[in-house]
């Protein structure tokens, strides 16, 4: 596990006494956990990937070759260079890259899915919707193994009467998981914007009551 410097991705400085520091996620929870339209099946000889269908290679290679229309499905390709990556398309590297398994859904279960029990009918702009949904959940599962995924942490700057920061912080909020870094930046705001709003009145209450009572014992 890396060191808290090492994770810093960038630092942000908001609404004058604010810091913002966003860091790389070194735990994040896997995106196959989630609830997910594609069945994920990868097949590597060394490496534990999912088989979400629990299906063999053999089957995966007759559903990606069925032309009964049952099913819908992409295939996955992996690239493994110091960090093993995924793709519903051929990496251009043939050595270090090849063929990994499929992504795919019966046509009955992604209408089902995406659309509810009333849905019966798959048309070519339903079957496109259900195609681009499935290689969207292979792009955020590749973001999750290359570790593209990041948390901010928001600190309060304290500062001295004359207005200069004597390097201690407050610490405000932090969340992680966050697929974009400007998502992450525009939480951290809120959660500041609210620590401002209701929080910080408090806390300069507090210190000026310190100070009184500091003041009154001397």
């Amino acid at each position: 596990m890396w060191n808290k410097e090492d994770r810093l991705i960038c630092e942000e400085e908001y609404a004058d006494d604010f810091v913002i520091r966003i860091y790389a996620d070194d735990s994040p929870e896997s995106p196959r956990e989630w609830d997910n339209v594609g069945k994920l099946c990868c097949f590597h000889s060394r490496m534990n990937f999912p088989n979400e269908g629990n299906i063999t290679i053999e089957e995966a290679k007759e559903i990606e070759a069925d032309k009964s229309g049952k099913y819908i499905c992409l295939p996955v390709y992996g690239f493994n260079h110091g960090m093993f990556a995924v793709s519903t398309e051929p990496f251009s590297c043939p050595w270090d890259s090849g063929k990994l398994g499929i992504i795919y859904i019966e046509v009955k279960e992604g209408l089902k899915r995406m659309w509810g029990d009333k849905a019966k009918r798959l048309s070519k702009k339903r079957r496109e919707q259900i195609l681009e949904c499935m290689k969207h959940e292979i792009e955020t599962y590749n973001q999750w193994l290359i570790g593209d995924i990041c948390g901010f942490e928001a600190y309060h700057i304290i500062k001295d009467d004359e207005g200069c920061d004597n390097g201690d912080e407050e610490f405000v909020d932090s969340c992680w998981g966050f697929y974009d870094e400007k998502d992450a930046i525009s939480e951290a705001k809120s959660a500041i914007d609210y620590f401002i709003e209701k929080r910080l009145p408090l806390f300069k209450d507090q210190l000026e009551k310190d100070f009184v009572n500091e003041k009154e014992t001397v």
